[in-house]
């Protein structure tokens, strides 16, 4: 049962540091989705350490080494962990003063930073598992393995109870405390199995049977490590995508990984015949309708094209069975998942068939640590170095097809064989025709970086528009950049406001935290200026003063700067003269930089703020943001205006509808709710935040929108740095 509790703890431990200290490091790369799976590379690697460390303690030390050995690396572990204690903040966590990946590349700056936080806290918890199934196998003849699933649950528990018992009621702090105290135990513990294993210190004298040594002269190892490399790559390809399409929260980076240790679970526990027919046929299946869904794009179009002699409205109705069959946002993330549970199962189930006898465990969870490291680093690092698109799903995808191609052993011609390759060969097939498209449309694709993709579409043409994954983030007319559009229009909360000052102002300075395509900028004046505040140096390129694409910045009078790095941090950082007005731009899309919304972040952003200046929280999004954005405000002592403006419709080159401006949920911010009140701002909100403790003596209008502030935003706990959980935004 010792052995048991060693493994599970461990591997909870592991799993839910690996949620938190990605949360308390998010701040400080832009909140996407690449700072989780440059997270998740550092915990792979971290493993591969780990799993080398165990290999070479249990394969060449007697027990009796091995504890003074491990007992050192606790020593390590749990001084790291003192000093932030001594240094009054908490273990795990980074210093308030830290700053973002500098001129690093970001993931080599997120790497160095949690080795720095919690390098050999994590080594020792890393080597648990292949530790305590050598220290097992040393006293028992039962099979090992089992101990491996063991481990999974303890990881999935750790998973499932970050988001749903620790980061919505407990702060960050309390968080790293409570961990490192279980973290003592855990070492004390994996100790005192050493002490108890030194009974065993007789030189032992093994020979590697035959089929060990064969093994490996076949290249097996090759096999675990690119089964392990193509699970991870399921896994980090899946994740990126959900926390694109929805939220880049622990509750989304928790649901992927769950999934991923699940498939492992299932393969290793033994009690599930995931490598039988059944099971590797459904799976195939579900690549399949995934395979088919991707490829609509591609074959729909192509189809239409085919028919229209025959048919000519076959076009047009091949596209509308496409929007018929792209998946909604949720549906989607649920496919996604279940895609990635068929990819784990083919992969984790096979590496399971190959697993050798226990004398080569530990060289068996180096090489799968080894591939894993490797999955890591394609998608992290190699991918938006090498792809300018999102290639990931399509190639895992295609792999997955000739793992299941080679699953069945039967002979040539038996019906399950015939039926698992043609189901793999149509599979194949449509994902080859998806990779071949994405090849041939490299033009409007422009850039790729540790921050996202972002894509040129032309939907008319005399427009040009940004596009981020999912949302549009800007567009700009091409014969007349300086025409006001997308979240800006004329009508919208920043339009107006910028009117409203411009009126009453000679000259107006603005700060903009993210620049987008710059369509702020299209209200400059000569006189005016425009700071922006952009962390993608892609976006920089494609829209800054010498932007390749998009040419606002370069046709305003205004004075206009970009800087480049993490909004919050940078602005905090500014020294210039103060704004009149600033602009929080950053929430739309999946990537929800909850750091930027803070209390202590909105009362940061006064001090480059004028006395008499506004705030501007632009909010629009699917999630419940503006309630939430409004919580924070009259938590932060502020007054606030809620402004909601109309879409704009034109007409698309192929004569449907075309938003030129977009619907947006706006939250005007003041000092005072005197700078609230007037006309031009006051009509059209829907509801005001006041303080708390404020006086009523406003109109009944007024009133009316401070108990409509008070209704949407009820039941809601401000955000602070300390905690600021999304997924209580998600249901």
């Amino acid at each position: 049962m010792r052995y048991r509790v060693a493994i599970f703890l461990g591997a909870f431990l592991l799993f839910a540091l690996q949620p938190l200290i990605g949360r308390a490091i998010l701040p400080l790369f832009g909140g996407g989705a690449g700072v989780w799976l440059a997270c998740m590379l550092f915990f792979q690697l971290t493993l591969l350490a780990g799993y080398g460390y165990a290999h070479g303690l249990m394969a060449n030390k007697t027990p009796s080494q091995g504890v003074k050995i491990h007992a050192v690396l606790v020593a390590l572990a749990l001084l790291a962990l003192a000093i932030p204690l001594v240094q009054g903040r908490a273990p795990w966590l980074p210093s308030p003063l830290s700053s973002g990946a500098g001129n690093l590349f970001p993931p080599l700056a997120i790497v160095l930073l949690l080795a720095m936080l919690a390098g050999f806290p994590l080594l020792a918890l890393s080597a648990t598992s292949p530790l305590v199934q050598s220290l097992y196998a040393r006293t028992t003849d039962a099979e090992p393995y089992r101990l491996y699933a063991d481990s999974n649950w303890g990881s999935l528990m750790g998973l499932l109870a970050y988001p749903f018992l620790l980061e919505p009621f407990i702060g960050l702090s309390r968080q790293a405390y409570l961990l490192a105290l279980v973290f003592v135990g855990h070492a004390a513990l994996m100790l005192y199995l050493f002490l108890e294993g030194r009974s065993g210190d007789a030189p032992r004298q093994e020979v590697e049977p035959p089929e060990s040594v064969e093994a490996l002269s076949e290249g097996r190892w090759y096999k675990w490590m690119g089964l392990s490399a193509l699970g991870t790559i399921w896994l980090m390809a899946v994740s990126n995508q959900v926390s694109t399409d929805v939220a880049s929260v622990p509750l989304m980076w928790v649901l992927p990984l769950g999934i991923y240790l699940a498939t492992f679970i299932l393969a290793f526990e033994g009690r599930w015949p995931v490598t039988g027919r059944a099971w590797q046929l459904s799976m195939g299946g579900v690549l399949l309708v995934f395979a088919v869904l991707m490829s609509t794009g591609t074959v729909l179009p192509s189809v239409g094209a085919l028919l229209k002699p025959i048919f000519p409205g076959a076009p047009q109705g091949m596209a509308h069975l496409h929007s018929a069959m792209e998946p909604r946002p949720i549906l989607k993330t649920a496919l996604l998942l279940l895609t990635l549970f068929a990819g784990g199962i083919l992969a984790h189930g096979r590496l399971a068939q190959l697993r050798p006898e226990p004398r080569r465990l530990t060289s068996f969870y180096f090489f799968l640590s080894l591939g894993g490291c490797l999955g890591g680093a394609a998608v992290s690092i190699g991918a938006p170095l090498l792809f300018r698109q999102n290639y990931e799903l399509p190639l895992v995808t295609l792999a997955a097809f000739l793992v299941l191609a080679t699953s069945f052993r039967q002979r040539a011609g038996h019906p399950r064989r015939t039926a698992s390759l043609a189901m793999a060969a149509l599979g194949a097939g449509l994902v080859i025709v998806r990779l071949s498209t994405m090849a041939l449309d490299r033009p409007d694709f422009f850039a790729r970086d540790f921050f996202g993709s972002v894509e040129l579409r032309q939907p008319h043409p005399a427009i040009l528009s940004m596009v981020h994954g999912r949302t549009t983030h800007g567009l700009q007319f091409v014969k007349t950049p300086l025409r006001p559009a997308a979240y800006y229009g004329e009508g919208s909360a920043t339009g107006r406001v910028l009117r409203f000052l411009q009126k009453d102002r000679p000259a107006i300075r603005v700060g903009v935290v993210g620049l987008g395509v710059g369509n702020i900028a299209a209200y400059g004046r000569p006189g005016d200026a425009f700071v922006f505040f952009e962390i993608s140096p892609k976006i920089v390129d494609l829209s800054g003063p010498k932007g390749s694409a998009f040419t606002i910045l370069r046709s305003t009078p205004a004075k206009v700067e970009v800087i480049q790095g993490d909004g919050r941090i940078t602005l905090n950082e500014y020294r210039g003269e103060p704004f009149d007005l600033i602009l929080i731009d950053a929430f739309a899309g999946g990537h929800i930089p909850a750091h930027l919304l803070t209390v202590e972040a909105i009362g940061g952003y006064l001090r480059p703020l004028k006395a008499d200046g506004y705030l501007l929280l632009h909010v629009s999004h699917h999630l419940p943001l503006p309630q939430q954005a409004g919580a924070n405000i009259r938590a932060s002592g502020l007054f606030g205006s809620l402004l909601v403006s109309d879409s704009v419709l034109g007409q698309s080159k192929d004569g449907r509808q075309l938003f030129v401006e977009f619907n947006t949920q706006t939250w005007v911010v003041a000092r005072k709710g005197e700078q609230l009140l007037t006309s031009a701002l006051l009509g059209g909100s829907l509801a005001l935040v006041v303080p708390p403790n404020t006086g009523s003596s406003y109109s009944a209008e007024v009133n009316h929108l401070i108990e409509a502030g008070n209704t949407f935003t009820h039941g809601l706990s401000p955000w602070t740095d300390e905690r600021n959980s999304l997924t209580t935004l998600l249901f």
